[in-house]
């Protein structure tokens, strides 16, 4: 039996999980237009068998409320479940693309309709599933519960499109189908089961390949493959030790068995994410260059995997043996343009701040005060922890990354794809946070003084019990029985430690690529996690972890306005292989958060003009009184732009938690968003001329606590 202490490589035999796939295709709220709310058609594949099923509503029920076709007797979902729900299926992973935020939504409704007979739970990842687990109640309290069947979303383990899974993989792909067809089309069977086995065909090439090609096992997502081809194939060989200590508690922890980490919840105040930030809002003649795989070139360092050393004072010179993390004070001029150690102010953003505050670092990080472009120092010491250093992920990454050589004889793009998957999703598994959330039913017939959630004995002061302490109800009823059930996972390969360390390493690389580029005379306009726009050439190379201009010989132009939201346009276009020249994009425009069709230099620049307008400009907006220009309504998404404020508005299916709230009484819906720029950028103080300096922080005090040591009360000044 393994270990919870440590990391261990698995050795037991590969099963491959029995899978089918299914597909819905559905219209706009009981129209013929092309939409998202009313299914119509389902296609079902099991390739075990062999076996395709198409599953159409019964016309009788045309006559229905269009958000009770589906579901009611006779309807596409409820034909569907009747015929998965048995036990020539019991224990198949039952997988539909992108059915986290579409396909599974519409599942809901019918299993709380037959809750008698079914019970399910659901593991949301942010606002999609992850998995919907369904079993069937036991007619008898001690009956153990015999079936059970795990629903999907294949694009958690492939996190692309259908049409580019089937090409990375030489497989036949989707067929072409005008979505405005009427239901009746006779195309749609062929579209349909077209879909259903080009997604069974990619599932098993991706199982041939990791199981028999990278010899690794398939998990529940592209994170959790990667974690078990690392332990079934690279830990413990090639100068990978057998066990990697978590050392998830201090010494002197006398609640280990309740304890959920204490050593571990103080590494996680060392682990950021990426630096994306805006230098200068606007510029020309620039170059963009990112950094080949950058988290996988610092997965080839050495990691902290060994002894720890607990100490009170900050050693440097224990860093050519050990890892460390310090918890400390630390003081940075304001004639640094280009801090170092990153910062979560009070709104949670992660920013790079001067002046005098405290945290906990990397000693990777912290080295870089002695640079002369820094010129910083520690002024206090809290803690620090060390770990011994030891090389882990060598061997993967070499094997890795050789895949992916296209000058190499027998490159396969699949496998290919597959590398550089598994190895950008390998380091946030140790990261991943041990508190997680499930939405279940409580149980209304549970014994007296049992948990409502697990029937486990309540404690005193409710009727939760200890391990579900923090659930909460999903509903906004008094008489909620549906919950966000909290649970503590204790996985050996939570190791926070090792995702700290990749990530301050991936940062550093990032910091020392800006420092050389103002070395030379040029100037950063814009960074992002493992990229950097700037305004002169510097070298390119295709080398794992060197910088790569992605655009050679193009002039840019770019206007960058927040993290994440930005434009770049190019003359003469973006070269593209699979598009003649005269066809090629003038412009790439970056908006997180905005769908993919609105993501346009129209769009942006609306945007943009409404962020300046003054609060009496924007009154009448702000006022819901928008002057609409309706720039869309094409499958069953509609979209529109207010030509004062710069708002846009657009519609998109509502989300599995907004279906908690309601009890899964009902199915999803389509809901109207807006989202503009209300605000400046504010993760560094922005000048008139459009360019940028660090914010300052001015620490006032300190706190002392028991388990993390020591938190900064700071204050953020010039905020521009």
């Amino acid at each position: 039996m393994l270990s919870r202490d440590y990391l261990e490589p698995l050795s037991g035999a590969v099963k491959r999980k029995k899978f089918a796939v299914f597909d819905i295709e559905s219209k706009h709220e009981g129209t013929q237009r092309a939409g998202f709310t009313t299914p119509f058609l389902l296609g079902a594949y099991d390739p075990l068998g062999h076996d395709y099923q198409e599953f159409r509503n019964e016309p009788h029920l045309a006559k229905r409320p269009w958000q009770e076709r589906y579901w009611s007797p006779g309807g596409v979902i409820d034909k569907y479940l009747n015929y998965i729900l048995q036990p020539t299926f019991n224990g198949y992973n039952i997988y539909s693309h992108n059915g986290g935020s579409f396909d599974e939504l519409f599942l809901l409704k019918w299993l709380r309709l037959h809750h008698d007979e079914f019970d399910f739970s659901i593991v949301p990842v942010q606002s999609t599933i992850q998995k919907l687990e369904v079993w069937r109640r036991p007619e008898h309290e001690e009956d153990a519960i015999r079936y059970r069947w795990n629903f999907l979303d294949s694009m958690k383990l492939l996190p692309m499109g259908l049409e580019r899974a089937c090409e990375t993989f030489g497989l036949p792909g989707k067929e072409k189908q005008d979505l405005h067809l009427p239901e009746n089309d006779p195309s749609w069977s062929s579209y349909l089961r077209r879909d259903c086995l080009a997604l069974a065909e990619v599932l098993e090439k991706t199982h041939d390949l990791i199981e028999h090609k990278l010899k690794g096992e398939v998990g529940m997502t592209a994170p959790s493959t990667s974690m078990k081809l690392y332990r079934r194939r690279f830990l413990g060989k090639g100068g990978c030790p057998s066990r990697i200590p978590r050392l998830a508690h201090y010494p002197h922890c006398t609640t280990k068995d309740t304890c959920t980490g204490c050593a571990h919840e103080w590494i996680r105040q060392s682990y950021y994410g990426g630096r994306t930030e805006v230098f200068r809002l606007g510029g020309e003649n620039l170059h963009y260059y990112d950094i080949n795989s950058s988290y996988v070139a610092a997965m080839r360092e050495t990691m902290p995997a060994g002894d720890r050393l607990i100490e009170q004072t900050y050693r440097p010179e224990l860093y050519e043996k050990y890892a460390g993390f310090v918890q400390c004070s630390v003081e940075i001029p304001e004639t640094c343009d280009i801090p170092p150690l990153p910062y979560r102010s009070p709104a949670g953003k992660l920013i790079f701040p001067v002046g005098k505050f405290s945290g906990c670092w990397s000693v990777e990080e912290l080295r870089l005060l002695e640079d002369p472009a820094v010129n910083g120092k520690i002024t206090n010491v809290v803690q620090a922890i060390w770990f011994k250093r030891k090389p882990l992920f060598v061997e993967m990454v070499d094997e890795l990354w050789k895949l992916r050589d296209k000058s190499l004889p027998g490159f396969d793009e699949g496998l290919s794809a597959l590398a550089k998957l598994m190895g950008n999703s390998l380091y946030g598994k140790f990261g991943m946070k041990q508190d997680r959330t499930q939405v279940v039913f409580a149980t209304s017939d549970c014994k007296e003084g049992a948990c409502i959630l697990c029937s486990e004995p309540a404690t005193d002061e409710g009727q939760l019990c200890k391990g579900c302490e923090g659930s909460k109800p999903a509903m906004d009823t008094p008489d909620a029985d549906v919950w966000y059930q909290k649970q503590h996972v204790d996985a050996p390969y939570i190791i926070p430690q090792i995702a700290a360390h990749i990530t301050a390493l991936a940062r550093v690389r990032l910091w020392r690529f800006m420092q050389l580029v103002v070395s030379r005379g040029g100037r950063i306009y814009y960074s992002d996690t493992d990229s950097v726009i700037t305004d002169i050439a510097m070298e390119s190379s295709s080398e794992l972890g060197a910088f790569k201009d992605e655009y050679p010989g193009v002039k840019l132009r770019g206007a960058f306005i927040q993290p994440k939201v930005y434009m770049l346009e190019a003359e003469g276009g973006f070269p593209d292989k699979k598009k003649p020249v005269e066809k090629w994009d003038q412009s790439k425009v970056t908006m997180k958060g905005f769908p993919r069709d609105m993501r346009t230099k129209e769009n942006l620049e609306a945007l943009i003009r409404g962020s300046k307008l003054t609060k009496a400009q924007r009154r009448a907006c702000d006022n819901d009184e928008h002057v609409w220009t309706h720039l869309s309504a094409d499958e069953g998404k509609e979209s529109k732009r207010c030509e004062v404020c710069g708002t846009l508005g657009f519609t998109r299916l509502e989300k599995v938690r907004t279906l908690a709230r309601v009890g899964f009484h009902r199915g999803p819906q389509m809901v109207g968003v807006k989202k503009s720029f209300k605000s400046t950028y504010d993760k560094r103080v922005l000048y008139a001329d459009g360019s940028t300096s660090p914010l300052v922080l001015n620490e006032s005090a300190f706190e002392e606590e028991p388990k993390s040591g020591v938190r900064a009360k700071a204050s953020i000044a010039n905020v521009g």
